[in-house]
């Protein structure tokens, strides 16, 4: 099975109206995110022919504020106290956008809904006749309903629908099937190898609590984003940066560990 990479996305942080943007650049407008998808400049999101919202606005991001001061990374800088909270919050807002872009997919809960067609990446039946569906995201916290067809022109209905017990979820966050959750419906369901079907997956994914490497990453995030103005000059005019070596690996690692597979 050929598993094709997600989309690469050139992130530029906050928008402003001097950049000449193209395809695939994701800024930041208040607390949302947008991927451009038009060359412009000077066109502010929200603008359909041109931006595509990635997520909605936010009051919050994945840390509070409190959270963010109360590192000891931050509280023993030179940073601590350096910015007003509506500041910080901007900042938390953006690395937020950052971190979940980089990811390909939320980290709080989400409900999704979409269909996919029997036969691809994302649902397929095996050679024991297993229907298996790998959802987008992960980890999955419920499933509520997975219904199917056999005619694009056929209505959705509940009467085609697999029962609670006829499926079983195997989620082990990160590390399931090497890229992803997988809901597995016995062989004792309707869908043949080679003929045309179609499922309508909903669910819920993500954390309903921030998990706590995620939530020191984005404090990191936010600290290289604040120290940037920061930053000591020597006895020589040169510029030392107050970032630790090993900030940018951890972050690195994290965003690796919570991206989504295809």
């Amino acid at each position: 099975m050929t598993v094709s990479p997600p989309q690469t996305l050139n992130w530029l942080g906050p928008w402003d109206d001097v950049t000449s943007y193209t395809a695939d650049d994701l800024v930041t407008d208040g607390s949302a995110s947008y991927i451009c998808l038009a060359d412009n400049t000077g066109i502010e999101p929200p603008n359909a022919s041109f931006w595509q919202l990635l997520e909605p606005p936010a009051q919050d991001g994945l840390i509070s504020i409190a959270e963010y001061k109360a590192s000891r990374l931050i509280s023993q800088s030179s940073v601590s106290g350096a910015y007003t909270d509506e500041e910080l919050q901007a900042f938390i807002n953006s690395e937020t956008a950052y971190f979940q872009s980089q990811c390909y997919q939320p980290i709080a809960v989400v409900t999704e809904t979409y269909p996919e067609q029997v036969g691809t990446i994302y649902a397929s039946v095996d050679n024991q006749g297993a229907l298996n569906i790998f959802p987008r995201f992960f980890p999955v916290a419920v499933v509520n309903s997975i219904k199917y067809r056999f005619d694009p022109a056929q209505a959705w209905s509940d009467a085609a629908a697999f029962a609670t017990g006829e499926y079983t979820v195997q989620d082990f966050e990160h590390v399931t099937y090497s890229w992803g959750p997988v809901i597995r419906i016995p062989f004792a369901n309707p869908f043949i190898r080679g003929q045309w079907g179609e499922v309508l997956l909903s669910y819920d994914a993500g954390y309903s609590t921030v998990p706590e490497d995620v939530k020191r990453a984005v404090i990191l995030l936010v600290f290289k984003q604040a120290a940037a103005n920061y930053a000591p000059v020597d006895p020589e005019g040169q510029t030392k940066s107050i970032i630790p070596g090993w900030v940018d690996d951890y972050i690195t690692k994290t965003i690796q560990a919570y991206q989504r597979r295809f």
